[in-house]
C-alpha cells in the first residue's frame, strides 16, 4: 500500500509540474512589425528646380505583433519618370523621355527607422510634370504608389 502511495503521488507530482511547463509554453511571444508608406506630403507638394536632389521620407508606422521570430525583407524603391507636358497627359501614360531611380533600399518589418530616398535631378532635367512611382516590396507580394511631382524651368 506505501509503495501504491508513492507511486501515485510521484505521478501528481509529474502531471503539475507538466501541466505548469504547458502553461508556460503557451504563452505566445509576439514580435513588434512595421509598415512603410511613402512619403512626406512635404515631398510631394512642392515644385523642384533642376539640381535639386528629390529627398523622399518613408513614414514608418506600427503593423502589430507576430509570433514568428522571422524578420521578413522590405525593400523600398522610388523611380521617377517624365516629363510630361500637363498632368493630365501624364496620367494617359506614353513614353517619357526620361528615368531617374533612388537607390533600393533595404530594410526589414522590425526595424523602426526613418528611411529616405534621394534622387539628384540633373541641372539640365527639362521643366514639366514627373511620375514619381514607389514600391513597398516584400516577400509576399508588393504595395505600389504614385504621385506628381512638379520640376520648373531652372533660374538660372
Amino acid at each position: 500500500m506505501h509503495r501504491l502511495a508513492i507511486i501515485a503521488g510521484s505521478a501528481w507530482v509529474a502531471a503539475a509540474a507538466l501541466s505548469g511547463c504547458s502553461a508556460d509554453s503557451s504563452a505566445a511571444i509576439g514580435y513588434q512589425r512595421y509598415t512603410y508608406t511613402c512619403c512626406e506630403a512635404s515631398d510631394i507638394q512642392r515644385v523642384w528646380l533642376p539640381g535639386d536632389t528629390l529627398t523622399l521620407h518613408w513614414m514608418v508606422a506600427s503593423a502589430g505583433t507576430t509570433p514568428d521570430v522571422t524578420a521578413e525583407r522590405i525593400t523600398l524603391t522610388a523611380v521617377l519618370t517624365g516629363p510630361y507636358p500637363n498632368v493630365a497627359a501624364l496620367k494617359a501614360g506614353g513614353s517619357p523621355r526620361l528615368t531617374l531611380r533612388a537607390s533600393p533600399i533595404g530594410t526589414t518589418d522590425r526595424a523602426n527607422v526613418n528611411a529616405v530616398s534621394s534622387i539628384v535631378l540633373p541641372t539640365s532635367i527639362p521643366a514639366g510634370f514627373y511620375n514619381l512611382a514607389d514600391t513597398i516590396e516584400l516577400a509576399n507580394g508588393k504595395d505600389a504608389g504614385a504621385s506628381v511631382i512638379q520640376v520648373a524651368a531652372g533660374g538660372g
